[in-house]
């Protein structure tokens, strides 16, 4: 009986005296300082600000790349819609310098108008629509957006240059569109259907 006393009486105090060490080195232990936890907070508070900065610029990087692309694409679907129109055109009516009107089966008119929907545009495009109405139609449909210039000469048999409807050959047609000051183009020459050119 003395001996299980005496060892449980040692017991505790062995466990009393590690509980008295573990105390102690918890207290011992410090937290951060407040100026530590303020550098923290800073650097983060500037590496948040750099990959915000990195990601804006990434954004915008990709948004100019797809409104050049946007554009090219436009100017692109016009220049082979007018073609197409004009390949298959008899004759012209009127020589315009920014209204093409064709002869097929019906009479097809192109020109450029007001984009009325230009602040909708999801990329910062400016620029006009190119329209397409026949003759049988009441409203006009637009075929691309952000074309800045129509310019159209006429050609005839020969290649030169000519104002006379009756003598026309060949349309030559620039259409032009601009992002950031730098112009693009699409430049084409079309004959019409069943003449002799060149």
């Amino acid at each position: 009986m003395g001996r299980k006393s005496g060892s449980s009486i040692m017991r505790c105090v062995e466990m009393g005296t590690m509980n008295k060490g573990c105390s102690r080195k918890f207290k011992t232990q410090q937290g951060f300082t407040l100026a530590e936890v303020l550098v923290v907070l800073s650097l983060l508070s500037l590496l948040s600000v750099f990959f915000l900065r990195c990601f804006f610029f990434v954004a915008e990087q990709r948004q100019q790349h797809n409104a050049r692309l946007e554009l090219e694409d436009n100017l692109m679907i016009a220049a082979s819609l007018l073609a197409e129109d004009i390949s298959k055109s008899t004759a012209v009516l009127g020589c315009e310098s920014q209204q093409l009107v064709l002869q097929q089966t019906k009479i097809i008119y192109y020109n450029l108008g007001e984009d009325q929907q230009a602040s909708a545009h999801v990329y910062p495009l400016e620029g006009k629509i190119l329209y397409r109405r026949e003759h049988t139609q009441q409203s006009r449909q637009p075929m691309a957006n952000f074309i800045s210039n129509l310019l159209l000469t006429y050609l005839d048999k020969d290649g030169e240059y000519t104002t006379d409807a009756d003598r026309v050959c060949a349309v030559e047609f620039v259409l032009e569109g601009c992002w950031r000051e730098k112009v693009f183009q699409q430049r084409q020459i079309v004959r019409l259907k069943g003449v002799d050119y060149l």
